[in-house]
């Protein structure tokens, strides 16, 4: 009895520490549970996809001087439009939106101070609306390096957590950018995971509009 009592105790001990590091997961991902990150360690760029948006941390190879700006401008689609100061974050930010393939898209693009000598641009994307309170609280998370490393993985797959349940691919998926997946010749997908039900309706509504509306596509089914 006392050896039984022994086992038993040792095992509600490891049992309560398993579900301890789950809960401490948790709390420490909070909101970027629903992230997923990528790295490019050629250049030091990192991608995401969070709640819809589509999130580029990118490393500047040049100075943000007057010319420097102009090009940062140029090369990322605002060449007529001058930023403006964040009242939050009390930084540059650019922002514009445009009609894109019968949807509203909504771009963003964060100036980071720069460390070091180093400049940094964190650019957003998203189809249909905008969430300026998210945007910022991923900033946020970058300028304070609290990105957590939990939600990367490793450009190579072989199984998938899939909204909590496990797929198995194969060797032969990879990562085309974060959240979005193709296997050759069994085809592709990408998904995002929200909060609530009305923004990830709006969501997939925004992106099937988009996707009926390329000449490419062929729309066999539709539930």
């Amino acid at each position: 009895m006392i050896k039984s009592s022994v086992v038993s105790k040792s095992s509600y001990m490891v049992l309560y520490m398993l579900c301890l590091s789950h809960a401490l997961l948790a709390q420490s991902l909070g909101r970027f549970e629903n992230f997923h990150g990528l790295s490019q360690p050629q250049t030091g760029d990192q991608y995401f996809e969070g709640e819809g948006y589509d999130i580029v941390i990118k490393v500047l190879p040049y100075t943000l001087d007057t010319k420097g700006m102009t090009k940062l401008k140029r090369q990322f689609g605002f060449k007529e439009i001058n930023p403006s100061i964040d009242s939050a974050l009390d930084i540059q930010v650019f922002r514009k939106q445009e009609e894109q393939s019968g949807v509203m898209g909504y771009f963003s693009l964060y100036i980071a101070p720069s460390i070091n000598t180093t400049n940094k641009v964190i650019g957003f994307v998203r189809a249909g609306s905008c969430d300026i309170e998210l945007e910022r609280f991923f900033v946020k998370a970058l300028l304070s390096q609290s990105i957590p490393y939990e939600i990367f993985t490793s450009p190579e797959i072989s199984d998938i957590d899939f909204v909590g349940r496990t797929i198995t691919l194969g060797s032969a998926c990879h990562w085309m950018s974060p959240h979005n997946i193709q296997c050759p010749n069994l085809g592709q997908m990408n998904w995002a995971i929200f909060n609530n039900l009305k923004d990830a309706e709006a969501f997939r509504d925004s992106r099937l509009t988009a996707t009926k509306s390329k000449d490419l596509i062929n729309l066999k089914e539709e539930k």
